[in-house]
Order: structure tokens, then C-alpha cells, then sequence
């Protein structure tokens, strides 16, 4: 698929690959549940800003959890 039509993962480890991870350490039971997580947060509403006290970005997601920066892919933080 071409880059253009392709979508931007939020994270910096895509989903894919996170819950290919976690199956691979943890087991099944971790990577269904990683891969319920993701498919419930990895989608609008989201919030990409910049703290004004640790002038790092900071990914809100919609049910409220918050992502440091490392952990954010760098599309999003340019």
C-alpha cells in the first residue's frame, strides 16, 4: 500500500507488532489482551501535545490514558 493512503500507527511499536510481541513473551492471554487494548484506544478522539513543564509530548488517548513520548511515533511529534 502506498505511503500516501497508508495510516500513521500513534505509537511508535504499531499495534501489529505490539501484540505479535506480547504473544511471543507472555502468552495468548497477553496478547489478546494487548491487542483488545489497542483496538479500543488506538482511535480518535486523541490529543498530541507538549508539556509546558517537561517540554515533551504527550499522546492522550481516548479513554484517558496518557503516553510518554518515547512511546509515540515520531510522525506525531515533528
Amino acid at each position: 500500500m502506498p505511503n500516501k493512503i497508508k495510516g500513521k500507527c500513534l505509537f511508535s511499536e504499531t499495534c501489529s507488532r505490539y501484540v505479535y510481541r506480547k504473544l511471543n513473551e507472555e502468552g495468548f492471554r497477553a496478547g489478546f489482551k494487548a491487542f483488545n487494548y489497542r483496538f479500543k484506544t488506538c482511535r480518535q478522539p486523541y490529543l498530541v501535545r507538549k508539556n509546558v513543564n517537561s517540554k515533551e509530548f504527550e499522546l492522550h488517548l481516548c479513554n484517558g490514558d496518557l503516553v510518554e513520548e518515547r512511546q509515540i511515533n515520531s510522525y506525531y511529534t515533528k
